[in-house]
């Protein structure tokens, strides 16, 4: 690949390219990198068996020199990626972060959120049931006897907070992906 500038959405195109070509490589590799010696090979186009085996050989080492080549770029696309995500910032939520921050909430951090709003409301769940259960023994009391013995959820957390955290995950998820696009379309690497 040229040295010319490229965009990180085109680096994240350019990526995606190689890895086909490597995959194509490995498996022409898989399928001809070992051949039988009474035979012609395919990649040999020739007469004569030891001829198509030579020709074959430099066609196989022409694909593992290709294999290191398109490595050494992807490595090369992908730090210069990385280093754009790590310095370029966006506005997300009324947040501003880096992309590198961005991808991780998207990659990860939503999950974790969401494991802590779905771990408070099973915590919810379970003291409202246990409460209607404990409610439950003095259903046939008289009033007195249930007002005096009558038991309630305590939240030790704020519902507002898990509502807070819960609606900026949903929005973020909203907005992070056209955010994402906007900017890898004009960042340069």
């Amino acid at each position: 690949m040229s040295d010319k500038v490229m965009t990180i959405a085109r680096g994240l195109t350019r990526l995606k390219t190689i890895k086909g070509q490597l995959a194509r490589i490995c498996e022409d590799i898989q399928n001809y990198g070992t051949w039988i010696d009474k035979q012609k090979h395919p990649l040999g186009e020739c007469d004569g068996i030891q001829k198509s085996l030579n020709i074959a050989k430099e066609k196989i080492k022409s694909l593992y020199q290709s294999h290191g080549d398109l490595v050494k770029e992807y490595i090369s696309i992908k730090y210069k990626i990385d280093d754009a995500n790590l310095k370029t910032t966006i506005v997300v939520k009324g947040t501003t972060m880096t992309l590198h921050e961005a991808l991780c909430y998207k990659r990860e951090i939503v999950e974790m959120i969401g494991a802590l709003i779905r771990a408070n409301s099973a915590s919810v769940n379970k003291a409202q049931q246990q409460m209607a259960q404990y409610n439950a023994q003095f259903a046939n009391a008289n009033t007195e006897v249930k007002d005096m013995n009558k038991t309630d959820v305590v939240y030790l957390v704020s519902q507002s907070k898990v509502k807070e955290l819960n609606e900026f995950m949903t929005e973020f998820v909203l907005e992070v992906d056209g955010e994402l696009n906007s900017i890898n379309a004009l960042t340069e690497i």
